[in-house]
């Protein structure tokens, strides 16, 4: 399996998939490598695309947390750096668009654009909220069910009722991951995003920018992700799926993989 230890003694576990520039996928809350799928097999048909396991997750290291998305942009720099990777496009939803705004920010030499995905700067008091309630209850419920209770609010009820096979894939993979799983990793990722705040550092972002929301968005609304990130980001493209909810990027796949493709050709 390719793992490697980057400068701060941190093991990381990633796949690359494909040929050409190099593409980073910055996942969300608790997915491995494994998620957004959808995107790698598309984007790996044209670019380098990277996927890694970040620090508390899967075959990647777990030290000691709380961690902070600041520190989470420094693992991918210190991956990239390991790999002899120079400059990248990164996509990052929901908390690794957070993560993906530190690193255009911190690292803008190796910022070759960024598509920003459910994501906002900062959590409102409602954000806080609800990752604190998460950390609780994963402690009482395990990581199966708390995140069978989460896809409620992630996907349309259109999804569930046209989707059921998928729907039905994702709860037995719980399932089977759920005795093995890093529930402290999970809740130290929780307090990176909760307590993430890149709102007073926005307008260093120069790398060209991609912000996508869900129209049904429970967690982050359009205008939330707008009014935090299109409106302080200069440059920024704006785009809203339609009929679709936080992980609009599995709901609607093929809406997405257009919309970025056609960003990352400068069209």
């Amino acid at each position: 399996m390719p793992q490697i230890t980057i400068e701060t003694g941190l093991n990381i576990y990633y796949e690359i998939e494909g040929e050409g520039k190099p593409l980073v996928l910055v996942q969300p809350l608790d997915r491995d490598h494994n998620g957004m799928m959808s995107q790698r097999k598309a984007l790996s048909r044209v670019f380098q695309v990277i996927s890694f396991d970040a620090r508390g997750t899967g075959q990647s290291g777990s030290p000691q947390g709380p961690y902070t998305c600041r520190q989470m942009a420094e693992d991918i720099s210190g991956l990239l750096k390991a790999l002899g990777v120079d400059k990248v496009h990164l996509i990052g939803a929901s908390l690794g668009g957070q993560i993906v705004q530190e690193f255009a920010i911190n690292f803008p030499e190796m910022t070759e654009s960024i598509v920003l995905m459910c994501t906002i700067a900062k959590s409102d008091h409602y954000l806080q909220s609800m990752g604190r309630f998460w950390n609780n209850a994963i402690e009482k419920m395990g990581h199966a069910e708390l995140c069978e209770e989460i896809m409620h609010w992630s996907y349309t009820r259109t999804y569930f009722e046209e989707q059921k096979s998928r729907i039905d894939f994702a709860r037995q993979k719980l399932k089977e991951l759920d005795p093995s799983y890093n529930m402290k990793g999970f809740q130290w990722k929780v307090e990176a995003g909760i307590n993430a705040d890149t709102s007073d550092r926005l307008h260093k972002i120069k790398a060209p920018t991609l912000i996508i929301a869900g129209e049904l968005d429970f967690f982050i609304s359009p205008s939330l992700s707008e009014q935090q990130l299109a409106d302080n980001i200069v440059g920024s493209r704006f785009e809203v799926i339609k009929d679709a909810a936080h992980a609009f990027y599995e709901e609607k796949p093929e809406e997405v993989n257009k919309s970025i493709l056609s960003f990352l050709a400068g069209k």
